[in-house]
């Protein structure tokens, strides 16, 4: 299994993912995402990117108050917090709450 995190407070989702291409531009088989202070709407469109330019066939997260990152927790303002994963022969079934 191979995976990638990643921690921004970049108030532009979009951004994040110019800093992501920087670092990768392989697919993934899930994200797990925590994201806090950031306005819905663009959060629909980064998450679409997201999907898009990094093949993500499963996506799991939520908001929050804070994420915690580069040994912090960010409270004030916008914050991320990624993981990408790689997992070969694993079956991922996800579901709504």
């Amino acid at each position: 299994m191979e995976f990638l995190t990643h921690f921004s407070t970049q108030k532009d989702p979009q951004s994040i993912i110019g800093e992501l291409l920087k670092k990768t531009t392989r697919s993934y088989d899930l994200a797990v995402l925590f994201y806090a202070n950031h306005d819905v709407g663009s959060m629909n469109k980064f998450i679409s990117s997201l999907v898009n330019s990094f093949g993500i066939k499963n996506l799991i997260g939520c908001t929050a108050c804070g994420v915690i990152g580069d040994s912090v927790e960010y409270e004030k303002g916008p914050s991320l917090s990624m993981a990408l994963l790689k997992t070969p022969h694993v079956k991922i079934s996800t579901f709504a709450l």
